[in-house]
């Protein structure tokens, strides 16, 4: 008898949103998503969310696909290629026991108006090994992704994070390239020097701290071999590189190795990526000089990933 109060309750709270007056699918969509995030019933979020899906593919599988207009739409995470033809759109749906579902869409857009929307389906609780596999759309390691770094053409590097579960998040370094039948493939062996040969990263980490995983240009310090014949002796340079840099995770106690909720990261020990003739090269322990853009004017980017804790 109660869960068809809460059913019903859940019809009657979706019914009264939709008969509000939006002047836009994009309006109705946002207070779609203001419902996903909010500390309601699993039920009744999930109704929103299967609706709020619904609009978003009538948009960008339609004729009113617009990329300025979709920017309106609050706590979605959208990156593009430099020349925007290619878009990568994801979400997340956080349920209420500390699990996460991940939505995600590529689209390309090609010549003479052409587009191609490629549907990702979420399947990372199922994927064993995940650092060892090539995926496909059909079992995508999901992710909410931030950024895309452009390797060439038709391959790129993301990164993303996954909230995994309610005491463990993870951040992931992955790739996307195209297969001879323009189908997404994710995953590459082109990670090198790294302790595992992996065609991703991932970073797993106590839900309770902060872990960064960013790119950008970063000046540290390398070892350089004096000009000078027969010599063997270096010199200290500093070195401006376009890199994936993140912090050394460790567990906090030795009895707990593997066990991903006791880790995190430490603020002393820096490790990076540099690539480099096609691969991603592993840097370990470097020395950061400066952050050569930290001077730069940056918009603050408040993704609202999550709902207010005042919100019910």
């Amino acid at each position: 008898m109660k869960k068809i109060v809460a059913l019903i309750s859940s019809v009657l709270f979706i019914v009264n949103v939709f008969a509000q007056d939006y002047s836009s699918s994009y309006d109705e969509m946002n207070e779609l998503r203001k419902i996903i995030l909010s500390r309601k019933s699993d039920s009744i979020r999930l109704i929103a969310d299967k609706t709020f899906t619904k609009r978003f593919e009538d948009i960008v599988y339609g004729k009113r696909y617009n990329k300025e207009k979709l920017q309106t739409i609050d706590n979605l995470s959208i990156v593009y290629s430099s020349d925007s033809s290619l878009s990568i759109i994801t979400w997340i749906f956080p349920y209420n026991n500390g699990d996460f579902h991940f939505h995600g869409y590529i689209i390309r857009e090609k010549k003479h108006a052409q587009k191609i929307v490629y549907k990702l389906n979420d399947n990372y609780k199922n994927i064993t090994n995940p650092e060892k596999n090539i995926l496909d759309k059909e079992n995508w390691y999901g992710a909410l992704y931030y950024k895309l770094i452009e390797n060439n053409k038709n391959e790129f590097t993301l990164l993303g994070w996954n909230g995994y579960d309610a005491q463990t998040n993870q951040k992931i370094i992955d790739v996307l390239s195209f297969s001879d039948n323009d189908l997404p493939v994710f995953g590459k062996y082109i990670f090198t020097n790294y302790p595992q040969n992996q065609s991703r990263i991932l970073f797993r980490y106590s839900a309770s701290t902060t872990f960064s995983l960013k790119y950008d240009e970063i000046k540290i310090l390398v070892e350089k071999n004096r000009m000078i014949p027969f010599s063997r002796r270096t010199r200290i340079v500093n070195k401006s590189y376009p890199l994936i840099v993140f912090n050394k995770l460790e567990s906090i106690n030795r009895t707990h190795i593997n066990e991903y909720k006791y880790y995190i990261p430490l603020s002393e020990t820096i490790n990076a990526f540099r690539y480099k003739n096609g691969s991603w090269v592993f840097m370990e322990d470097i020395t950061i000089v400066g952050d050569v853009s930290r001077n730069r004017k940056k918009k603050k980017i408040n993704m609202n990933l999550f709902p207010n804790k005042g919100t019910k």
